[in-house]
């Protein structure tokens, strides 16, 4: 399945020496453990080991310079470099789930979370679906576009889609 992801310049990096890099508790943000460890969990039962890590996230669908600006702060994320980066992944390697499903249950409090279960979803052409990974080899990689590091506020709505 052809996806695409928002990577650190640093991971890839990685990725180019290892030929293969893992997600790292290190990147997730604090207080969403538990609802990561869901969607970990999630992942085992339905046939994808993630070897206890985090998921690396990817779309299926397109993605613009609007969406990395919506996913990562600018300020504070953007300026350390990211690219968007063209994936081809072996279906069986691939959980997709909604976004919207997904962010609901991320902000539920840790005392309230109960197994993460998502709808089936199918892709459709053109239609962005989030896309959940266990880890993120080289060879799947097919383009890599680093994005601006600064600027972002001063982005036009053409150069966003």
């Amino acid at each position: 399945m052809k996806l695409q992801t928002f990577q650190l310049l640093s991971r890839l990096a990685e990725l180019d020496e290892a030929g293969v890099i893992s997600g790292d508790w290190e990147y997730v943000l604090g207080g969403c453990d538990e609802a990561y460890r869901g969607m970990v969990q999630f992942m085992e039962r339905v046939g994808v080991d993630t070897a206890g890590c985090p998921p690396i996230w990817a779309w299926h669908g397109p993605l613009h310079l609007w969406d990395a600006s919506s996913l990562f702060d600018p300020d504070h994320e953007l300026v350390h470099g990211f690219a968007t980066v063209d994936l081809e992944v072996p279906d069986e390697m691939i959980v997709l789930s909604d976004y919207g499903q997904w962010c609901e249950y991320l902000m539920t409090p840790v005392s309230e979370l109960g197994e993460w279960v998502p709808d089936r979803i199918v892709p459709t052409e053109g239609v962005l679906v989030q896309a959940c990974l266990p880890l993120l080899r080289a060879e799947w990689v097919r383009a890599v576009r680093p994005l601006p590091r600064t600027g972002w506020d001063e982005l036009d709505d053409e150069r966003l889609a």
